[in-house]
């Protein structure tokens, strides 16, 4: 049986309804388009945040005010809808 590609497995985590996982990656961008990716494909939205820009879109739009950390952990908590949440 052949091994799991990184993203297959983390496609199978997300699958599996896994509320967290911890990716190390020296290649950030190319792990955000294949998320990006991925997310688009489960019809669910993604969003990414970072201290310096809050949380943004894929689109790119940012919303400043949820640059705290904890801010952003409890947004993601109130969030209703399928999203993949990127934490950087």
């Amino acid at each position: 049986m052949a091994a799991l590609s990184q993203l297959d497995e983390i496609d199978l985590l997300i699958r599996a309804r896994d509320p967290v996982l911890y990716v190390v990656t020296w290649e950030e961008k190319r792990l955000q388009d294949d998320l990006t990716r991925l997310a688009k494909s489960r019809e669910k939205k993604i969003f990414f945040w970072s201290v310096t820009k809050g949380l943004c879109s894929d689109a790119g739009v940012c919303d400043a005010s949820v640059r705290d950390p904890q801010a952003a952990l409890d947004h993601i908590l109130r969030s209703n809808f399928p999203a993949i949440f990127v934490m950087q």
